[in-house]
């Protein structure tokens, strides 16, 4: 089905559950990719296949997990036979939600980055991530033990400060002065 039509989404949910019962786990691996560069030789690329990724991977998503954010209790329920796993795994879904959410739209500008070019920055990107995210680790596990839920924060925090990082770096419009 087309991830990003939610009429489809919902008829191959409504379509899986008749045929199999309702669901009890959510897969989300639709997505796709696309390399171009930003301005080339022949000017600047195709914004369809820009539009399209962005679909697919934000929107795709959002349409598939929405019940993860809205209904986590509900979907967690016949993985728990006890109320404190239920109540920790609906705490845990809406932060795997949104980390997965903001996933998706720095995948999408880290690859816009590196597309135009700045491979260099994308790096420095992903290490800072990578070290805020060992930070944030390292703190919720051994310095101030939390509670499982609390610890996926430690996801959002990863694709946060690559998200900002991209973000930061597009809106400097620094990408369009690479030659290529």
């Amino acid at each position: 089905c087309d991830v990003t039509d939610e009429g489809q989404v919902q008829a191959a949910l409504d379509q899986a559950k008749d045929a199999h019962g309702p669901a009890r786990i959510l897969v989300n691996c639709a997505g796709i990719g696309g390399a171009a560069r930003v301005v080339g030789r022949n000017g600047p690329h195709d914004l369809g296949l820009f539009s399209k990724i962005v679909t697919v991977n934000l929107i795709g998503i959002v349409l598939l997990s929405h019940g993860l954010f809205i209904y986590p209790e509900w979907l967690a329920a016949p993985f728990f036979n006890d109320a404190e796993g239920l109540e920790a795994a609906g705490k845990t879904l809406p932060v795997i939600f949104l980390a997965m959410l903001i996933y998706s739209g720095s995948s999408v500008m880290l690859s816009a980055i590196q597309g135009s070019g700045h491979t260099r920055t994308a790096l420095a990107i992903e290490v800072s991530a990578i070290l805020v995210y060992s930070v944030c680790a390292f703190s919720f596990t051994l310095w101030w033990p939390q509670p499982v839920w609390r610890i996926w924060w430690v996801e959002f925090s990863y694709f946060s400060t690559m998200g900002a990082g991209c973000a930061w770096f597009l809106l400097r419009r620094d990408w369009r002065s690479k030659q290529i």
